[in-house]
Order: C-alpha cells, then structure tokens, then sequence
C-alpha cells in the first residue's frame, strides 16, 4: 500500500516539477525564477497521520494494536525525501550519450519528471506555437538538489535550429540561467517598427536587472521617434544640438488638443526617465510606468489615425527594417547620442 502510495507522491511531484518547467521556459525570462510547489506534500503527511492514529486507536480481536505511528513532521520528514533526490527528465533523448539516461529510468530513488511543451514565438519562421523537447542533460553536483539540466526544443511549425536552455535547481528552485537564441520580445504591432529594436532591449535589460540600461534605452526610443517626425525635424532644423526637452516640445505642437488632455505625449515619459537616468536610480516602477505610457501613446496615435509613412510597416507587423537595411525610412535615426540633456544624431 505505502509503494502505491509513494508512487502516487512521486507522479504529482513530477507534474508539479513539469508545469513550474514549463511556465519558466515560456513566460519567464533570463535570471528569473520559479519555485516549485510543494504544499501537497503537507496534505499527505496530514492523511498520512491521520490514517496512523485512526489504526492506532482502533480494537484488535486479543487486544492490543499497531503501535501509535510517528508524529506529525516524521511523516512529512519521510516525504521530503522525494525533494531531496535528483531530478532527472523522463523519456528524453539524451544531448550526450553517456548512457546515465537508462540508469536514471530504472533507479527507483530519482525523482522524474516528464519534459513539458512550450509555447513561444520562433525567431526563425516567426510564428508563435508549440516547440517540443528533443533532448536534454542533467548535471548533478555534489549536492543532488544542486542540478544544471540542459534542454533542447523544436519548433513544431518550422523544425529549423533548436532552442537551447540552461536550467539551474536549487532544491524547489528553478532559475532560467541560458538561452540560446535569446528570446523574441513581442511588442504591440502599432510601435513603430523602425525603433522597436532599442525598446526591445530595452525591456530585455530591465528582465535581466539591469533597469537603468533599460531606461536609458527607452529614452533613446522616444529621441529617435521624436526626431523621424518631419514637423519635429522642421521645428528644430536650425538647432545644432536640440535638447530632449526641445523635441518634446516640437512634437507636443504635433498632437491634436484633445489627444493632449486624453492621452501621455511621451514628454512627461521622457522627463521621468531622464531623471531617473542622471540620478543613476534603475527604478523598475519608473520603466514600468514608461513602457505603459508608451505603449498606450502609439495605441492613441493609433485609434486618432496619426499615421506617416516612417510608421508604415507589413500587414503581419514583422520589422522590415531589421530584416532588410536597405527598406529603412528616409526619417530614420541611424544612431543617436546622448550628452547631458543634448541628443547628437549621427546618420
């Protein structure tokens, strides 16, 4: 009865281990983590014990009767023995042929846990859908919940070059610690396309800790959309070094009155940043409120129509620009620099 038992602890244990797998791989991004939940284990040792006093306190025929069981942390001491093991994935095809996979299939003290299926956007055919496992590698070290895995994924659609992810454990935590390629930042499809790149890097640097870079990105973002303006480009024409400031403002005189009273007109984002930014702060509130207000800025400029031809892009909204250098807009910023206040633009 306990095998079946154990056998039913280890089968939720590894689907517990697979969604937490799974949700790092497909939602979280570089550094991060997620913790396994375990809190099941508690809810067992709790029957467990109850099941032990209910058979210590009932007759037997002769008298007498098993005797009282262990107390309550002795059956959840018992069970934190399937946390302590290794992990190791079921069914996988190993990235190298050491021939531990069949050891680990058959050793009853190893904790398996079957490899989940992903959804992602692929880099390659740039369709977002499943991706299948078709590997992986566990390294253990000299403690067996101190874990790398190293797994291999296939787009279902394309079946080009696999994704490749560095997973650490330590005891219940999994923390994504490589990936290759690194991951697709998806944005709304009515960012102007030309620009996206610095915003998805953006939103990688804030991911990865490194908040202040991302501001400054940002910052760049809204300098290089601001300056592909030709009404913005008119107004500061005879400025040799137009300040941030002065943009804002230029392209303030742009928007229609009742967009003003509604809507961010990114002046006030940039204002934010750049404090943030000569302060040296990082403030992940500060990024977070500016990525809002810009993603809620183009939305309007959306819904008010207030399209020009730099903000063209294709019906699927991929990035033409990254794709072919010689479809760039004639507005488009090759490189901008900051000093100070001051934006230096170099084509």
């Amino acid at each position: 009865m306990k095998d079946l038992q154990d056998d039913s602890v280890r089968e939720t244990l590894g689907r517990k281990i697979s969604e937490a797998l799974q949700e790092l791989l497909s939602k979280k991004h570089l550094y991060q983590s997620i913790n396994i939940d375990i809190d099941f284990l508690d809810q067992v040792a709790t029957a467990r014990h109850k099941e032990a006093q209910i058979k210590a306190a009932t007759p037997h025929l002769g008298g007498g009767g098993p005797p009282y069981g262990s107390p309550l942390d002795g059956f959840r001491g018992g069970l934190d023995l399937f946390v302590q093991a290794a992990w190791f994935p079921s069914g996988a095809r190993p990235l190298v042929d050491t021939g531990m996979d069949i050891l680990h299939e058959n050793d009853p003290k190893i904790q398996k846990y079957p490899l989940p299926t992903l959804k992602m956007t692929c880099d390659q055919c740039d369709e977002r859908g499943p991706f299948n496992p078709i590997g992986a590698l566990v390294n253990t070290g000299r403690q067996k919940t101190d874990q790398w895995t190293f797994l291999a994924y296939e787009c279902q659609n394309c079946k080009g070059e696999p994704v490749r992810f560095l997973v650490r454990r330590t005891k219940t935590k999994l923390t994504l610690s490589g990936r290759d390629p690194f991951e697709t930042i998806e944005l709304p499809k009515f960012v102007p396309k030309q620009y996206s790149k610095n915003l998805r890097n953006a939103l990688i640097a804030n991911h990865a800790g490194q908040t202040l870079a991302g501001i400054f990105l940002m910052r760049v973002f809204i300098e290089q959309f601001w300056k592909s303006i030709p009404e913005v480009a008119a107004a500061v024409k005879d400025k040799a070094r137009p300040t941030g400031d002065e943009l804002g403002e230029a392209y303030k005189a742009t928007l229609p009155a009742a967009f003003k009273e509604r809507f961010p007109t990114l002046a006030e984002t940039y204002d934010a940043l750049s404090a943030d930014m000569h302060s040296a702060c990082g403030d992940v509130r500060v990024f977070e409120k500016g990525y809002d207000d810009i993603v809620e800025h183009f939305d309007a400029r959306r819904l008010f129509k207030l399209i020009f031809v730099g903000e063209a892009t294709d019906q699927r909204g991929v990035d033409q620009s990254d794709k072919e250098s010689s479809s760039r807009t004639p507005n488009t910023v090759e490189c901008t620099q900051v000093v100070g206040d001051e934006v230096e633009t170099e084509a």
